[in-house]
């Protein structure tokens, strides 16, 4: 989703977790790059992984800086870059605890960053 504003200069992206899922990755329309997707997404989904217990509630998290996950195969940000051009020419519409924005609905599957030994080589799933 991309707004006009995340609160705060140094923030780069807003993730909302969703308890009865459909998590949110909120970026700034000004400043919004594919390398901003790709850490957002790929903290988004460590988030997720990281415990095995079901979420209680719904969570924010705030990911302060701008710097890109390393090692992020070509692969995958050429399909960051196409998410934010279809985000870019989506309609704004409002997002239920997000807000209005421009948004597009992305299965978790088409996002997923590439974590295993076999996107070592770049990445060409």
């Amino acid at each position: 989703m991309l707004v006009d504003s995340l609160g705060g200069a140094d923030i780069s992206a807003v993730l909302l977790r969703r308890r009865t899922g459909g998590d949110v990755v909120v970026l700034r329309a000004g400043d919004a790059q594919a390398d901003r997707l790709a850490l957002a997404v790929t903290m988004l989904v460590k988030s997720a992984g990281e415990s095995s217990l079901p979420m209680l509630r719904d969570s924010r998290i705030v990911i302060r800086g701008h710097a890109a996950p390393r090692g992020v195969p070509h692969a995958w940000l050429a399909r960051a870059n196409a998410v934010m051009a279809q985000l870019r020419a989506s309609p704004e519409r409002e997002v239920a605890g997000a807000g209005r924005g421009r948004a597009r609905e992305v299965t978790a599957s088409w996002l997923r960053p590439p974590f295993d030994a076999a996107d070592a080589d770049g990445g060409t799933r």
